[in-house]
This record gives C-alpha cells, sequence and structure tokens, in this order.
C-alpha cells in the first residue's frame, strides 16, 4: 500500500478509491477550509513517462520513489507478466522491476517500507482455462534489492482471497486485515494470532502511526460511523480506540511530515486528523492545486508539511507527478482571476478547468457552483445563479447553459456573441462544426456557445415495414400504425401513453401551432385521430416491455447513438433485413433526430475579462470527446478509423481472460445472439453524417403545452368526454396561453 522512510518522510499510503464516490455524496463530506490568510499550496507538475504497452496498478509515492504494480500486455501469444516496479522521477525510468507471474494474474495491493521491502498481495493464475486459478492467493516478500526472499500462502491461514496487503512494522512483522479483525503475522511468515475488535462491522484500511505504532480504521456496527484502532502486537489487543476518524468513504491515510496524526482524503481534498482531539478539519481542495480530485491516484507527505500526488489526466492520457508546497500567496505572480458559474458541477468541467490552469500563465479559473447541500434545490440555484447574472459585479465571466433557458437570457442581453472570437481563433473555425448545431445555440443571430459533444436519439425500423425514406410526417407514421394493426408502434418507455404522447409530439407539435401568428387548431380532425391513437395506450407500463433486442413485435425501436460503432449495431440488427434510420414524425416530413448535446459553455456580456474568458472556451472545445459524438467534423471524422482499447478511468487497459487488452469494439451479445463489429465503411459514415445533419436539438417540445394536452385529454382517455370535447378543450387553453 505504501512505506515510511527515516528523517520525516513519508509513513503510509493507500490508492485513492475515489471512482465509487458520487459527486453530491463527496461535497456532502466537506469539512470547513481551514483559514491561514495568505497560505497557498502551490503545484508543480511533472509528467511521468511510464512504460507503453503497460497497465499501471496501485501506484504509491514512497520518498523520492514511485512504486506501481504492472501488467505487461503480451506481444502476440505471450502470457502477460506482473510485476512490482520502482520508478525515479528524477532519472525518469524504473530501478527495480520484482516478479509475481505470468499469465494474468490479479494484484490486489502491496505495501513498501522504510527500506523499501515490499508487501504484495497477489492472485497467482497457473493455466489457461477459466478453472485454472490458484485456490489461493498469495503475499510476495521482496527485499530493499528487490529479490524474492517469500512467498505466504493465505490458505495457511485460513483465507483464500484478500484485497488488502499487509502493513509492516519496523520489525518486518505483517498485519493483515480481513473483514472484522487483522491477522498478526511474524517476520517469518507463521501466523502469530488475531486482533477481533470490538463493534466492528469491517476493517476499512490500515496505516503506520508518527509513533510506529500500525493503526487501522473500521466501520462500526450500526450507526457508529468510522473510527480508529491502534493495534498492540504483543498483547494482540486494540490498545485505544479514537472516534471521529473521516468517513470519507476511501480507505487510505498517513501521518509524518504534517502537523496532524494522520492525513485522509477524497475527491475534494485532503483532511488533518488529530488523535488528541478525535477531529479533522480540511487542509486542501485538489481544484485549489488545480488538481481533478477524481483522477488522483496516489499522495504521501513532505517534510516541508507538503504533499506530492499522482493523477491521471484522461483526456491528455498522462499522468502527472505534482509537488505542492506550502506558500506565500502574496509572494506569487497575479493572475486574472475568471469564475465559471454553473448550476452544478463534475468530474468532467473540473477535469477541463483544472488542465486549463495548468497550462494558463497569466489567468485562471474557478468553479462557482450553485446547487447547494444539503437539499441541491433547483430553484433556488437558478434563483441565485439569476441574482449574479442581474447584479453586475457578482455574474460570472463563463456561464455553463446547461439547466438554463438560453434564449430568454440572450434576449435580455446576458450573452456575448462569439462569433468574432471563433473567426479569429487559432485553434477552431465555424466551418468545423455542423451548422444545426450552430442555429441551435443561435438566437436573434447571437452565437452564445458551442457544445463539444452530441448524442443522436431515433427511432429505427424494418424498410420493409417503414420504408426506405429517412424521415416522414406525423400522418404518415399514424398510417404506418394503423397499416400494421397487430404489432405496436412503439418499444421501450414508449408503449406508455405519456411517452407516446410524447413521442407523437416531439416534432409534430408544430402540425398544430403557428407561433408567429399564436394561432392553433387542436380541434382539427388531424389531431382527434392523434388522441385516439393514444388512447389505445396503457397509462403506466407493465409487464413485459419491448426493447430492440426482445424481438420483433414493435414497427419502431427507440435507440441512442453515442458512437459509430452504435450505428453499426442498430444497422445490422436484422441480419440481413433493411433498417432504416426514420426518426420521430415531424410537421413538414424533415429529419426528426433528436441531438442531445454535452455542456455549453457561454461568455457572459458583463465580463471585464472577456478574450481570457474566451482562452478557457476555445481550450474546452479542443478537447478531446470521450462521450458521445464530437461536434468539430475534423475530430469526428478522425475518429471512426482510430483502433481502440477498453480503459477504465484511471487510464488502465480492461484485460481479457488471457491478460489481453479488450478492443473497444469487437462484438456484443444481447437476446438474439452475437453482433460482431466491423471496421468502418464509407457507407456507415456518410449515413452519421446525414443524421446528424438533419438532427435537432431537444428544444422543440412546449412543455405547456403537452401538460395542457395531457391534462385536457384525460378525460377522453378515461371515457369520460367524446374525442371532440378533448379536442376542443384543448385548443381553447391552447390559444389562451398563446395569446398571453
Amino acid at each position: 500500500m505504501a512505506g515510511n522512510r527515516s528523517g520525516g518522510s513519508v509513513v503510509f499510503l493507500m490508492v485513492f478509491v475515489l471512482s465509487c464516490l458520487s459527486l453530491f455524496g463527496a461535497c456532502a463530506q466537506r469539512e470547513e477550509v481551514r483559514e491561514e490568510a495568505g497560505s497557498v499550496y502551490v503545484p508543480e507538475f511533472t509528467e511521468v513517462d511510464f512504460p507503453e504497452n503497460c497497465n499501471i496498478y496501485s501506484p504509491k509515492i514512497v520518498g523520492d520513489s514511485l512504486y506501481y504494480g504492472l501488467m505487461e500486455l503480451p506481444e502476440k501469444e505471450e502470457p502477460a507478466g506482473c510485476f512490482i516496479c520502482e520508478y525515479s522521477p528524477d532519472q525518469k525510468q524504473t530501478v527495480r522491476r520484482m516478479f509475481l507471474g505470468w499469465g494474468g494474474g490479479t494484484l490486489y495491493d502491496f505495501f513498501v517500507t522504510e527500506d523499501g521491502w515490499v508487501y504484495a498481495a497477489y492472485y497467482p493464475r497457473a493455466g489457461e482455462d477459466e478453472e485454472s486459478f490458484a485456490p489461493c492467493a498469495q503475499i510476495h516478500v521482496f527485499d530493499g534489492q528487490g529479490k524474492d526472499q517469500m512467498i505466504l500462502n493465505l490458505s495457511d491461514y485460513g483465507l483464500r482471497v484478500t484485497s488488502n496487503a499487509p502493513i509492516v512494522d519496523k520489525e518486518k512483522r505483517m498485519y493483515l486485515p480481513y473483514e472484522e479483525k487483522v491477522l498478526l503475522i511474524a517476520a517469518d511468515g507463521t501466523l502469530s494470532g488475531e486482533v477481533v475488535l470490538t463493534d466492528c462491522d469491517h476493517v476499512c484500511g490500515a496505516g503506520v502511526g508518527r509513533d510506529g505504532a500500525v493503526y487501522v480504521s473500521f466501520q462500526g456496527a450500526g450507526d457508529q460511523g468510522k473510527s480508529l484502532a491502534k493495534l498492540d502486537y504483543d498483547t494482540r489487543q486494540a490498545e485505544e480506540i479514537y472516534f471521529g476518524f473521516p468517513d470519507n468513504g476511501v480507505s487510505w491515510f498517513f501521518s509524518e511530515g504534517t502537523e496532524y496524526d494522520f492525513v485522509t482524503g477524497d475527491s475534494i481534498g485532503l483532511y488533518g486528523y488529530s488523535l488528541d482531539t478525535q477531529t479533522s478539519e480540511r487542509l486542501l481542495e485538489w481544484m485549489d492545486s488545480d488538481i481533478n480530485g477524481e483522477s488522483v491516484l496516489a499522495v504521501c507527505s513532505t517534510e516541508d508539511d507538503g504533499f506530492r500526488a499522482l493523477f491521471y489526466d484522461r483526456i491528455a492520457g498522462c499522468r502527472y507527478l505534482v509537488s505542492m508546497t506550502k506558500q506565500d500567496a502574496r509572494a506569487l505572480p497575479e493572475k486574472t482571476e475568471l469564475v465559471l458559474g454553473t448550476l452544478q458541477t463534475s468530474g468532467e468541467l473540473e477535469a477541463a478547468v483544472s488542465g486549463f490552469n495548468r497550462q494558463s500563465p497569466d489567468c485562471r479559473v474557478s468553479i462557482r457552483t450553485y446547487l447547494k447541500e444539503p437539499d441541491y434545490d433547483y430553484t433556488d440555484a437558478v434563483t441565485a445563479l439569476n441574482a449574479d447574472i442581474v447584479s453586475g459585479d457578482g455574474c460570472p465571466d463563463i456561464l455553463n447553459l446547461s439547466g438554463l433557458d438560453a434564449e430568454a437570457l440572450t434576449g435580455n442581453g446576458v450573452f456575448e456573441d462569439i462569433t468574432p472570437y471563433l473567426e479569429k481563433s487559432s485553434m477552431l473555425a465555424r466551418e468545423d462544426y455542423l451548422e444545426n448545431i450552430l442555429e441551435s445555440y443561435t438566437y436573434d443571430g447571437i452565437l452564445v456557445a458551442i457544445p463539444r459533444s452530441v448524442t443522436l436519439q431515433t427511432f429505427t425500423g424494418r424498410a420493409a415495414e417503414v420504408g426506405e425514406r429517412g424521415s416522414w410526417t406525423l400522418e404518415e407514421m399514424l398510417d404506418c400504425a394503423e397499416g400494421h394493426p397487430g404489432q405496436k408502434l412503439f418499444s421501450g418507455i414508449y408503449q406508455q401513453r405519456n411517452m407516446a404522447l410524447t413521442g407523437c409530439m416531439q416534432f409534430g407539435q408544430d402540425v398544430f401551432i403557428d407561433p408567429e401568428e399564436k394561432t392553433c387548431h387542436f380541434d382539427s380532425e388531424e389531431f382527434q385521430r392523434v388522441l385516439s391513437f393514444i388512447a389505445g395506450f396503457p397509462a403506466d407500463l407493465s409487464g413485459d416491455v419491448i426493447s430492440y433486442d426482445r424481438g420483433s413485435d414493435c414497427i419502431l425501436y427507440e435507440v441512442r447513438l453515442a458512437d459509430i460503432h452504435d450505428l453499426q449495431f442498430f444497422a445490422g440488427l436484422y441480419g440481413d433485413e433493411a433498417v432504416t434510420f426514420i426518426g420521430y414524425p415531424t410537421a413538414d416530413g424533415s429529419g426528426g433526430h433528436l441531438l442531445e448535446t454535452g455542456d455549453a459553455y457561454a461568455l457572459s456580456a458583463q465580463s471585464e475579462h472577456k478574450d481570457a474568458a474566451w482562452s478557457f472556451i476555445e481550450y474546452y472545445l479542443a478537447r478531446k470527446v470521450t462521450d458521445g459524438f464530437p461536434t468539430n467534423q475534423k475530430e469526428l471524422l478522425t475518429g471512426f478509423y482510430t483502433v481502440e482499447y477498453e480503459m477504465d478511468d484511471n487510464g488502465q487497459y480492461i484485460l481479457d481472460q488471457e491478460g489481453k487488452p479488450w478492443p473497444k469494439y469487437s462484438s456484443v451479445q444481447y437476446d438474439r445472439g452475437t453482433y460482431d463489429y466491423h471496421p468502418v465503411t464509407e457507407e456507415e459514415t456518410a449515413l452519421l453524417m446525414e443524421l446528424l445533419e438533419a438532427a435537432k436539438v431537444r428544444n422543440t417540445v412546449d412543455k405547456t403545452i403537452l401538460q395542457i394536452i395531457r391534462e385536457e385529454a384525460e378525460p377522453f382517455f378515461q371515457g369520460q368526454k367524446t374525442v371532440r370535447q378533448a379536442s376542443e378543450a384543448v385548443q381553447n387553453r391552447v390559444r389562451i396561453y398563446l395569446e398571453e
């Protein structure tokens, strides 16, 4: 897990376990920041050049070295090898490799002592088939020169597997956490006994304190929360129990080199814990040091009350070693401070902001989040943001449009037109972007933002049933449904009445409304036909909901496309039968595909630093897209022909049973069988571009009108009114609404 060195450097370190934390959960656990006027942690970033074609596991910073588990991916048919390596950042090379095994075994974790001994929990694999794993996990012990000293089988201690490596004291005695107890193992590998913790649900983590003793954190039974126990090897007892230990969802902590007994962390920051007071306080927030906390892999303290951290930039595909030293803020170069206002933040936004701050020499962005704990009330958040917008001085320089009425705010002069900035940009050009996306964010001639990514939602059907056309009108869709009386029209959630109505009106609402003239004709026979059709749907979903992979009972299947390979899959869903991406019905029969956009950032017209604020928006738009289709056509088209492999959030390849990287797109299994992907063809590329260019951003349905239709149609659905009476009631209410 980590180790310690003499002279006041690192005592203990475990890997961050941050991916399991939700953002709101982490926010709810924030402590109050300690007030230290003029004192800030200043980061210095160094890219770590790890070996290529490998996976990095459980990295730990120990003194001046970086330790990590290494799964060396095989070449051709050779087996994968598992190692623990010591990397010297100063020498920029690996200085020790300790071999664990071949063939795709599992490294759970490891611990490094002050003199460089390594204790690894490893689960070997003996053969090639699925049942060939060894009967139990092992503890491998390496000395300071990397020589294998012993291999301990956990079955000798009554265990089969463990997710923990042993913590080791100065006498080389091992403390192995397991469920609600800690096994004690002598330096020669013999079992000495165990410490059973009272009122313990499970042990969470372990470390060595400044006094040289071993401590474990554990979750108390019931509502007791997390506590800390000091272990005594000789008496086999928990010598003291401390309460108030930070219950932040992670299992690592370390101590020496700080004024606190222990330091813990989460995706927000680092926290100091005092044994005397049994309280903690926040020492720093990662974002203040331009680090995305969700991507932190390892941390240690330094002798000067600073910290070192390793984190992974998922977009850049790089790992950085960061030295954070406490300095007087008044002595630092001044930067232009920019505020980005958003209803809620995300790991993606924090990664973009921290990446921008690291590379910007003269300006820095901070995030102002308006959804506040503990209630996260959306109405209050929007009210607070609007208050800042109209206040003048309090208006953020950059605004996230998610959840805001961008059209109304544009009419009130809130946003700057970014067209002149786009025209002057050396990184971006207007022609790089799909015109329909730009039009969707243009209000009264003002281009307020450009989303970086989109996904596409549409309907598919057999060409034999819906035709080979790429779109249709509401009337044509109803004709198709009535022409196939033995089949359901929609799949999934659209089999329920309210959603079926939404599907019909998503783009079909314009059939019955002239917004410019503020007139409507919901009392028409065409609308009565829609209501009669919707009446045939159940009020609630029940029984077996049909989806695309359950059979051919539906005419239309709702699909979401986030990658070219999604299009391949759905285009090949029925084997050799032709499939049409026909979309939602529209008023004029044009493309009825929905574009759902990622975050889009606008430039505040009130900002005094518009050029600096634009530099962030420009940086954000130039970042690589990892989820959805890039709106930048150059990146979009280039990505179609790139071979990719599955990776987790920390940049590790996901391996198959033979320890080989798993292709990101090879095959997928579903109820009807297996679909094998293939290289992208020119025809598939052309089809996707056609769908994207014809799609519309989801902003077409007037929710008030849709609610009026639902309310006034309900008596008809219940048999209390005729369809004519219901349509006339809708007409009267919508007419009044449009005239207001």
